[in-house]
Formats: structure tokens, sequence, C-alpha cells
């Protein structure tokens, strides 16, 4: 057995993302062994045996099953058909003009063991109607558009590798943390010139807060193990798809039985760019 796991990662690792739809990444792979020896102080090679043959190939996603998922799956194979893990207990909402990032599902379900599936692509769908609607398999519920304004679009990349979006209520606050060193600039001092201080700020870059609407527990779930998770991500300003950085407290209580209310996750986006966002 030889696991080729970090070998397929390494492209992973280096792929740049973009918030654009369009066909997701996938490696194809095919593996051969050979044997190595030295006879008589010659180096020789046996011929190589490959895992497939000719020039089938297998390919795998960058993304992958949780672990709940692969340790209740009833045996080595589990076909999938949904690219996003997105509830279906209660719409999203989202306003009209809005887009949505989706991807259109597997039909029939698709065994990713295989080398016959096409990769799936992220499309975006721009909301025109008012009131509950399905794009893609994603049940969207769209208010008027004024309430647009009121709302912030991100666009990430789920657990199995792939594009998808979320709005969710504009930003409740910003803050930003600067970084000040201080030191002396020593130079020959004279009658008319002395040494003087210096400073030095870094990280200009803004921390905008927000909070969810009310979540039932599917979308709860979905929040702390999807989004919150992303390691890829952007941020709508002024129409621009820009990057930021998801993040949250280091501990999350999210479901105490001892309190009531609605479920909601608060996050922070820390812009990947320096600068003022007003233009």
């Amino acid at each position: 057995m030889v696991d080729i796991s970090s070998a397929l990662r390494s492209f992973r690792d280096s792929y740049v993302y973009k918030p654009e739809p369009g066909a997701m990444p996938v490696v194809k792979f095919n593996v051969s062994a050979y044997d190595e020896y030295m006879l008589n102080g010659e180096v020789h090679e046996t011929p190589p045996v490959s895992y497939l043959s000719g020039d089938d190939v297998k390919q795998t996603l960058f993304g992958g099953f949780s672990d709940y998922d692969r340790l209740t799956a009833t045996n080595d194979t589990m076909p999938v058909s949904r690219m996003t893990r997105k509830p279906t207990t209660i719409p999203q909402l989202a306003c009209v003009g809005e887009t949505i990032i989706y991807v259109e599902p597997y039909s029939p379900a698709i065994d990713l063991t295989t080398a016959t599936w096409d990769a799936p692509e992220a499309k975006v769908f721009t909301i025109t109607n008012e009131g509950q609607q399905t794009i893609g398999d994603i049940s969207v519920y769209a208010m008027p558009q004024a309430e647009a304004v009121r709302r912030t679009e991100f666009r990430f990349i789920n657990s199995f590798g792939v594009l998808e979006s979320v709005s969710v209520p504009r930003v409740y606050s910003k803050k930003l943390s600067i970084t000040t060193n201080n030191y002396t600039l020593t130079q020959t001092e004279s009658l008319r010139s002395i040494s003087r201080a210096a400073t030095r700020k870094q990280n200009n870059q803004e921390e905008w807060n927000f909070q969810t609407d009310p979540l039932d527990e599917a979308w709860l779930a979905w929040y702390l193990h999807e989004f919150l998770m992303t390691e890829h991500a952007w941020i709508n300003i002024n129409g621009n798809f820009l990057p930021c950085t998801i993040t949250a407290d280091d501990e999350i209580s999210f479901d105490d039985k001892t309190k009531e209310g609605v479920h909601s996750v608060s996050f922070t986006a820390k812009l990947d760019f320096r600068g003022s966002t007003i233009i």
C-alpha cells in the first residue's frame, strides 16, 4: 500500500483560487512503480508497472468528505450528487440583484473513485424575482432589492473544493488594529541637529464584524463547519469581490440548552489588503 495523498495535495496547496465562476480544479493521475537495483556496479531499472493501463487516469477533487461521512460509510465507495453541504431545511436568504454561486448536482450520483466524471462547474445566477425559488439544488428566498443595501455577499471555497456563495446582514462594526513601533534615529549631533524619534506603523487592515440571520440547527452547523472553516474567501465591496480571511472566536458555544433564543453566528472578515475601502 502506498499513500499518494500528500503528492496530490501539493497541487491543491499551490493552486490560486479566484472568485469567478467556472470549472473547478481536479488533479488527474496515474501511478507507476519500478524497481531500481545495482548489478556489477551498474544501476538498472525494471520495466514500470502502472496502476492503470494505457492512458487511463483517475482524478480527485481538491476537497473531500468529512470524517463523519467516512466513518459512517457502508462500503469503500460513497456516491455523491451535491457539491455543497447547504441544508434544505429552510431557504437561504438573499435579495433581488444579488448573485448565487452554485453547482448543478450530478444526476445520477457519481462515484469519485471512477475516472468517468466531469469536473464540477461553478455557475452564477443573478436573482431577478422575489420569493422562494430553487437555484441549482439550493432553496433561496429572495427579498426585495431595497434590502440589498443591508446585506453583504461572500464567495468562498467549500469543503468539496468548490466555489459557492452566501449573503449575510451588513457589517455591524469595524475595527483597525494598528501596530506602532517607536525607535530613535541616531545621527551625529550638533547645535542645530539632534537625534530624533521615528515611528513605523503596520497592520493597516480593517476587520469587519458580522452576525448571521436567525438559523436552525442545520444552518448553524453549516456556518460553523463550512463557512467559518474555509481557507479562501472573498467579500463584495462596491461590486468587487476582494480577498478576506474569515475568523471567529477561538471557542464558540453554539448550542446551549439552558438558554432560550434563536441560533446565530458572529464572525469577522479581515480584509487581506491594506488601506481604506471608501472611494
